[in-house]
């Protein structure tokens, strides 16, 4: 309970707030399990809230303090089918009804490949994109590059966008450019060739999202059930399970443009047809219009 309070944010005026005005309101959405807003607030209106858990495969959601917590909302709205499977066989919610809803992306006008390669000095490349963290798969991303450089003679690059938390490899081929616009995001994710997410823990990964946008496919790794699963049930990304399939995956994309297109197609019919505001718009409040239905 100690660390939860230092996890935060802890906000004494929001959970008396909620205390006195539970009847005021129909419905109460709390986001992500894992913060102080949720699991000191939800206990509050249980009766009245809906948990959208961001949950995943991590160490924080074995502490006992969790297990009374999933039982305590009155519906729980999923990012994707897989959140929904662990949620529901690591705290038996299976009564508890739950719709699976996702989340949509929000994308700049004029995204410009060739402005980016200009501004950055950097062509022919595989980008990652997100916290360059341990836990995010980095290291094992570095390791598998730097090894797959080593074996083959392609001329690839690996370029990293994000805040950097551990040590990035001195090496040529790696190009860390710390944070950049959204502009530049997306300019570099449609020059790359590919996006690869090496991240094992993820409740819906909406990099992939991004990329898909851009007609780009995705190697993800495929010990993360979330990734694996967007991947599928787009057809628009490749999966390793170690550094044997990662190569071969990598040198397929690499070696074939038209495959390439086909999956960066199939990647941005995915996302239109699922993951636009206006759609998750419509889920939501049909979620919540149930919701407020079944308790009256």
């Amino acid at each position: 309970m100690e660390w939860m309070k230092l996890q935060g944010p802890y906000s004494g005026p929001l959970l008396e707030f909620l205390s006195e005005n539970r009847t005021n309101y129909d419905a109460f959405i709390f986001f992500t399990y894992l913060y102080c807003t949720t699991f000191f607030g939800l206990p509050l209106v249980g009766d009245r809230a809906l948990l959208v858990p961001a949950a995943h495969d991590e160490l924080p959601i074995y502490l006992s303090i969790f297990e009374g917590l999933f039982h305590a909302p009155r519906m729980i709205l999923y990012n994707t089918e897989e959140e929904q499977q662990f949620v529901t066989s690591k705290f038996h919610t299976g009564a508890i009804p739950s719709d699976i809803i996702g989340t949509g992306i929000d994308v700049p006008e004029g995204i410009d490949p060739s402005a980016f390669e200009q501004k950055y000095g950097v062509r022919n490349f595989i980008i990652y994109v997100g916290r360059i963290d341990e836990s995010k798969g980095c290291k094992e991303l570095f390791d598998y590059f730097i090894r797959y450089k080593s074996e083959t003679d392609s001329p690839i690059k690996l370029v990293l966008m994000g805040k950097a938390v551990m040590d990035v490899p001195e090496n040529p081929d790696i190009v860390p450019l710390g944070f950049v616009s959204d502009q530049d995001k997306y300019g570099g994710i449609l020059a790359s060739e590919l996006l690869v997410m090496p991240s094992p823990f993820e409740s819906l990964s909406i990099v992939l999202l991004e990329a898909w946008h851009c007609t780009r496919p995705v190697l993800a790794n495929g010990n993360c059930a979330v990734l694996k699963g967007q991947c599928s049930r787009s057809n628009a990304g490749l999966w390793y399970r170690n550094y044997d399939e990662f190569k071969e995956c990598l040198d397929l994309l690499l070696r074939h443009k038209e495959l390439r297109d086909l999956m960066g197609k199939q990647g941005k019919k995915f996302v239109e047809a699922n993951y636009n505001w206006e759609i998750v718009e419509k889920k939501y409040l049909q979620s919540i219009g149930k919701f407020i239905a079944s308790r009256r």
